[in-house]
């Protein structure tokens, strides 16, 4: 999916091509690493808040076996309220390793942790900063997984992020 978006906008969209960056929160900060390093020259820089490692937690959650065993789990979501995964999802999830694929990026990178975020600790946002290549820059915040509906921190995230890109790219 992400490659489409790419090729369309660099095919119909009146953009410098070398001027493309690629964000990602949680899952899709995971997302954003694979495709930065699955097509190394589309993306010029990198911003990850909160990135996914791609280990499920289990902590609260159901474990891999009862996931198995139940073929699924009901999953409370932001938006959706609870809703059902099957299993399938998690064992796909599972497969990615975030901290194995951002040693092959070479561009600047941005990780942006919460000190209180559940979902993804910002120890785990460390490691994957750790193992990543210069240049990149890690910063925590005082929030948590949802830091969307904290006006506040919105505009640190937002404002870091932005100005993260207007001077890399």
């Amino acid at each position: 999916a992400v490659s489409d978006v790419y090729d369309y906008a660099i095919n119909y969209l009146p953009i410098n091509k070398e001027r493309i960056g690629i964000w990602g929160h949680s899952m899709g900060g995971m997302v954003a690493v694979y495709a930065a390093t699955k097509k190394p020259g589309n993306f010029k820089a990198l911003c990850g808040s909160e990135l996914s490692s791609g280990a499920m937690s289990t902590s609260g959650r159901n474990t891999i076996d009862a996931w198995k065993d139940k073929n699924g789990a009901k999953v409370d979501t932001e938006i959706f309220g609870t809703i059902w995964l099957p299993a399938d999802y998690f064992l796909d999830r599972m497969q990615y390793k975030t901290i194995a694929v951002v040693e092959n990026l070479y561009i600047p990178q941005l990780y942006i942790a919460g000190t209180r975020d559940d979902m993804v600790k910002a120890a785990s946002v460390r490691a994957i900063f750790d193992a990543a290549n210069d240049p990149k820059e890690y910063v925590e915040f005082d929030m948590d997984h949802f830091y969307k509906r904290d006006s506040n921190a919105l505009k640190k995230v937002n404002g870091l992020t932005t100005e993260f890109f207007v001077s890399k790219l």
